[in-house]
């Protein structure tokens, strides 16, 4: 080896391919959430192209089909694809060093008993959850060449096995996401760990407001995946409708633990915001875009939630009140809609300081400065301005005295030299040397 090259050299070349596993670890996590998202859009998008088949062609309906996908996948990413790669990563870590990670606050610490107890909830109700999530994946997948008729121009058997596949992906997303909120919620209760809280009446005006939100959207979710399967299979007799039923019960609890809680932290953010601090005017303009942006996409969400409710009311032997389910469909789209503006209220706050910055830069471009008054160069330079009692005093003259005088030369004549002032004092001598007789 040239004794030449530094020593770390072998360290981190050994580390390249660590790095580079990590890399493509990380991409192929993020594959699972951008598939999700494009299953979520392809479902969207058909509901909103089914509930307008009357307007369906025009550039109107073409527009806002358009738009309403591209927001859906980018909240879909945004929401799912985070939490997919973080949870993966504590799993992975959590069964390599045996223990729990040190964040007290969300991985609080267990007995042994109350710990199996946890994890065997959870891994029920995960699995129930995420195989609803699959079979509605996978029927709506496999069924769509058949409905939308286009099942003449595919080959059945690569078709099935995208279905599959998608189904896979959105299991997968569903365990890692809400199933993994689901065991820190579980764990949460079973732990006799005392929650620090700062500020107590509004955490409990944020669950007083997102409680009643989270369960209504718990329950649209157990519906959706009971109607999915439920045309899918086309079940006969009801006890087996019930059964369907219950077995998709369980994604109404994942949700809850997952979309419910963050709807309830949207709310607590947005008391804690206006409570102590006064937002400017980019973060306005942010929360009014990710709001406006949330209600595009969320606008199919009640007349999509309607029929499937009346859908689920048909086929089961109980009737609901009209109230009840107009009730029920903007509620779902309220959650809905706070969820997505606090998902994608990131990602616009840096749209609009992006936009700020690019347009402050085209109007210096255009309108220099030396052209155009600074209103912060006026003030600094009002602020520096003279006044009038440091006007009289500068106009005080000082006049030394004879006393004075003789004190300041005397210091300087018999002052003793020292490393500083030798080279003056060798100086001064010389010079009173020459002009004595």
């Amino acid at each position: 080896m040239d004794p030449r090259l530094p020593a770390e050299l072998p360290s981190e070349a050994a580390s390249l391919p660590t790095r580079w596993y990590h890399s493509l670890g990380t991409a192929l996590l993020w594959a699972m959430p951008i598939a999700n998202a494009l299953c979520d859009t392809a479902v969207m998008a058909m509901a909103v192209k089914d509930m307008e088949e009357d307007e369906s062609g025009s550039i109107e309906s073409t527009l806002i089909l358009a738009g309403i996908s591209l927001f859906t996948f980018i909240q879909s990413v945004s929401l799912s694809g985070p939490s997919t790669v973080k949870s993966f990563k504590e799993t992975v870590a959590i069964c390599k060093t045996k223990k729990i990670p040190d964040d007290i606050n969300e991985w609080p610490v267990l007995s042994k008993n109350r710990e199996i107890t946890s994890i065997c909830l959870a891994s029920t109700i995960t699995m129930m959850a995420g195989a609803a999530d699959f079979a509605a994946s996978y029927y709506f997948i496999d069924q769509a060449p058949d409905d939308y008729g286009f099942a003449d121009k595919i080959n059945p058997t690569p078709w099935k096995i995208f279905s599959i596949c998608m189904g896979s992906i959105t299991a997968f997303t569903t365990v890692f996401t809400e199933g993994i909120s689901t065991y820190k919620f579980i764990r949460r209760k079973l732990s006799s760990h005392i929650f620090e809280n700062p500020h107590p009446h509004r955490k409990l005006l944020s669950k007083i407001i997102g409680y009643p939100l989270a369960i209504v959207g718990a329950s649209e979710n157990v519906v959706e995946a009971y109607a999915s399967i439920k045309n899918s299979l086309s079940p006969s007799t009801t006890p087996i409708k019930y059964t369907l039923l219950f077995a998709c019960s369980p994604k109404g609890v994942t949700d809850f633990c997952f979309s419910g809680k963050i709807s309830v932290h949207a709310i607590e953010c947005f008391f804690e915001k206006i409570q102590h601090q006064k937002p400017d005017r980019k973060e306005v303009v942010a929360l009014l875009l990710a709001l406006g942006t949330s209600i595009l996409v969320m606008s199919p969400q009640p007349a999509l939630t309607n029929a499937l409710m009346t859908d689920t009311q048909t086929s089961l032997p109980f009737d609901s009140p009209r109230a009840l389910i107009l009730t029920l469909s903007w509620g779902v789209m309220l959650r809905d809609g706070i969820v997505q503006a606090y998902t994608l209220y990131p990602l616009s706050h840096q749209s609009v300081k992006w936009l700020t910055s690019k347009t402050s830069s085209i109007t210096q471009y255009l309108f220099p400065t030396s052209s155009r008054p600074n209103p912060d160069l006026e003030r600094a330079l009002l602020a520096q301005e003279p006044t009038q009692q440091s006007i009289q005093n500068d106009l005080i003259i000082d006049i030394p005295t004879p006393s004075r005088i003789y004190s300041e030369n005397k210091n300087i004549l018999f002052q003793k030299p020292d490393a500083k002032n030798q080279n003056a004092s060798h100086i001064n001598s010389e010079y009173y040397s020459r002009s004595m007789p």
